[in-house]
């Protein structure tokens, strides 16, 4: 089961996330945070996409596929603008996930123990410079894990002390709510993320 929620800042915002198959028995797992936000952040999201999809096919390596997305986005933008992405490929036979983290935040593993692996980044983020290396790194999964995929919006949402809701929150609060559906999670996190906040102004695009 799958679900999620994006909450821009502004009308038109930077962060994305896709789920879909790949061949007949993969998944490809995708979040993206654009830096800006507004139209220019917009259009990099849009080309990305693009991009992305043009590039998977079963087969190709994580970090190829990534690769390929950096040097078409760089020949268009140039140090302009920038991204992070974390691409994963789930193999349902296998039960392995083939992930590249490209400047992102960290992901979680959510074990059945309350155990949380973190698949921090491994790759230089995409967009700022040609001819960078990407690297793909393997996952073992097991029945009832749950993978966190979230953006930075989440961690560094400010209350009006300019305090940070955290990481370490936002753990704790997924671990209290391990056996809830993934929309009542994403409920959750978001009502709690309101509480935090109060009344200060949004800083960030939220994605989960």
């Amino acid at each position: 089961k799958m679900d999620g929620l994006y909450l821009p800042m502004d009308e038109l915002g930077g962060d994305f996330y896709d789920a879909y198959k790949i061949g007949d028995n993969k998944i490809g797992l995708l979040i993206a945070d654009v830096c800006g936000h507004g139209v220019p952040a917009a259009l990099i999201t849009t080309m990305a996409k693009v991009i992305l999809n043009n590039h998977t096919k079963d087969g190709r390596k994580t970090s190829e596929i990534i690769l390929s997305v950096n040097e078409e986005l760089y020949k268009i933008i140039g140090r302009m603008e920038y991204l992070t992405i974390f691409f994963g490929i789930v193999d349902l036979k296998t039960k392995v996930m083939e992930y590249t983290n490209a400047g992102h935040n960290e992901i979680y593993i959510i074990k059945k123990n309350k155990e949380i692996i973190t698949l921090p980044p491994n790759s230089s983020i995409v967009g700022i410079q040609n001819n960078l290396p990407f690297y793909s790194e393997y996952v073992e999964l097991e029945e009832k894990d749950r993978i966190i995929l979230y953006t930075d919006g989440i961690p560094e949402t400010l209350n009006k002390d300019k305090e940070m809701y955290g990481a370490e929150k936002f753990k704790k609060l997924i671990l209290n709510n391990i056996d809830s559906k993934p929309k009542d999670l994403i409920n959750a996190t978001i009502t709690d993320l309101m509480k935090f906040r109060g009344d200060n102004s949004v800083n960030d695009d939220i994605t989960l």
